[in-house]
């Protein structure tokens, strides 16, 4: 089964270009038209990702369509990448959460000190 359009984004929102293992991930910018694709690379990558030593294992396959162009154990380490980045994003997420709390339970604090503080003149 393939991806749609929005899943295939999905996945390009939680990874910049560049390598991950023997993964070479490219996500286009939107001025260039939008892309995303995987490349499985030689042990000794160095270089070209769209050169014939890496293989293009996802992108698009039809309209709007992408997916595996080859099955193989690298869809099993993108899917733990996947998990592992959306674990990384929503634990960033909660830490940014508990800083802005603290923030604001610290910004009440020294307004109900200082109004506590008062006396008359």
């Amino acid at each position: 089964m393939n991806d749609t359009l929005d899943q295939a984004k999905d996945y390009a929102e939680l990874f910049e270009t560049g390598l991950y293992g023997r993964l070479f991930i490219y996500v286009g910018s939107p001025a260039r038209g939008w892309a995303f694709q995987i490349y499985v690379v030689p042990d000794e990558f160095v270089g070209d990702y769209q050169s014939h030593d890496a293989v293009e294992v996802y992108g698009l396959v039809g309209n709007d369509e992408y997916g595996w162009k080859h099955n193989g154990p690298w869809q099993d380490d993108f899917g733990q990448l996947v998990i592992d980045r959306r674990a990384k994003l929503r634990l960033a997420q909660s830490e940014k959460l508990a800083e802005e709390r603290a923030e604001k339970l610290a910004k009440e604090s020294r307004i109900q000190k200082l109004l506590a503080d008062y006396s008359e003149v």
